[in-house]
């Protein structure tokens, strides 16, 4: 599970590499004088963590459950990257730049990272964050805020007035995109199908299904900033300015207003399913408020601070995918989808078996009738045992499609039928 700054969010099914040991209900919330909070049960609690920096902490970013980074900085200091190699419980340094704050983090795999910022700051590591070296992008001195990848060719940036970049070959070079608009880009969502949204001032959302090839707009109805956009399966939702929660139920098409009682700045939602979730508040004010249904309340929490909070990460397992045995297969397997026929929503069922002790990478990829590669559903390392994972094919139409799992030189394939 992947987050991005303080104005943003992005998720991603590739490369996550989950242990067992923690679950979903591991989470964290970071914000001003390098504040950081832990919980290990959902967020009824949350326990004080050394963050060993005075610094404000604006985002994280988890390869896996143990290991992961946090960056930030000040407006007019220098910048900060953080590690952990425990789940969270103890981090150590390892970047201070000299351009303000690193507002956004990706890392393809647990060496080959990258990092956004102020001033045009684009850094990249090899060794895990060990040392960290300096791109040129030519951007200037733009503030960037985003950076993510949908697979570990094709890549995005984005930042103030509109400024969008894209890398197609993992980040070596990086071109500049036409966005078709001038307002902030704070916050993103970039999916392995390759369809990014990007969101920011101005109340304004694009979406392209093509790669940058082609921009829509898509009204929102309002006029706020948005700082942070998540999707869960069809449900969306943009949290931004004075308070302001959007949620959509149609992937992003529609957006209609929740009620969130406060006029603090909402600066990051984060969802653990599409029932539960969190958002924090900064400016103007320390809020944190919880869901369990969707968004459709949302009840005030309590948490031993009065520093302005940036981001809320929960710690989880790709969407779409749960471990529902740890018992050891047999064999590799792909299951039947249930239900088929389906109306937008199906499930699947794969068997991992044990790749000589270790982990094993395996990829899960939808199909239309025509051979056309639609989504990847699954791309990454998995430990041996029984899975379940969601489809949502509601932006397709009614026809026969093909879910196809591979891993070495294994492969699997099966017949799904959509009725609209």
């Amino acid at each position: 599970m992947i987050r991005f700054s303080k104005m943003a969010v992005l998720l991603t099914l590739f490369t996550l590499l989950w242990s067992n040991t923690l679950n979903s209900q591991t989470g964290f919330i970071m914000g001003d004088n390098g504040t950081l909070f832990r919980t290990s049960d959902g967020g009824l609690n949350w326990a004080v963590i050394q963050s060993g920096t005075t610094k404000t902490l604006w985002n994280s970013f988890f390869i896996n459950q143990q290991m992961g980074w946090i960056a930030g900085g000040s407006y007019t200091g220098t910048s900060i990257i953080i590690k952990t190699t425990d789940g969270g419980l103890s981090w150590n340094p390892q970047y201070a730049g000299s351009n303000g704050w690193m507002t956004g983090m990706f890392f393809l795999n647990t060496q080959t990272g990258f990092g956004v910022g102020s001033g045009g700051t684009v850094v990249k590591t090899t060794n895990s964050g060990l040392n960290w070296g300096t791109l040129n992008i030519g951007a200037g001195i733009t503030l960037f805020e985003t950076i993510g990848f949908s697979d570990s060719l094709n890549g995005w940036i984005s930042g103030w007035e509109g400024k969008l970049y894209k890398t197609t070959n993992g980040g070596n070079n990086w071109t500049s995109i036409v966005s078709g608009t001038s307002s902030n880009l704070y916050t993103s969502f970039i999916q392995p199908s390759g369809t990014a949204w990007f969101s920011g001032s101005n109340g304004i959302l694009i979406r392209t299904s093509n790669a940058g090839i082609n921009w829509s707009i898509i009204p929102t109805g309002a006029t706020v900033e948005f700082f942070s956009l998540i999707f869960y399966a069809n449900q969306g939702w943009l949290c931004g300015n004075g308070g302001s929660m959007l949620h959509s139920t149609d992937f992003g098409n529609t957006w209609t207003g929740q009620f969130v009682s406060t006029n603090v700045r909402l600066e990051t939602v984060d969802f653990i399913n599409a029932n539960t979730g969190w958002v924090v508040g900064g400016f103007g004010g320390t809020v944190i408020f919880k869901t369990t249904n969707a968004g459709t309340n949302w009840v005030q929490q309590t948490i031993n601070t009065t520093q302005k909070l940036y981001s809320v990460n929960f710690l989880k397992p790709p969407i779409g995918i749960q471990q529902i045995s740890g018992t050891v297969p047999r064999s590799f397997e792909l299951y039947q989808n249930f239900p088929n026929p389906f109306n937008p929503l199906t499930k699947f069922r794969f068997d991992v078996p044990n790749t000589n002790g270790a982990k094993g990478n395996f990829i899960i990829k939808i199909f239309s009738e025509i051979g056309e590669e639609l989504e990847t559903v699954v791309n990454g390392e998995l430990s041996p045992g029984k899975y379940e994972a969601d489809w949502d094919g509601s932006r397709y139409g009614s026809g026969v499609y093909f879910c196809r799992m591979t891993g070495g030189d294994l492969s699997k394939t099966i017949r799904m039928t959509l009725i609209k």
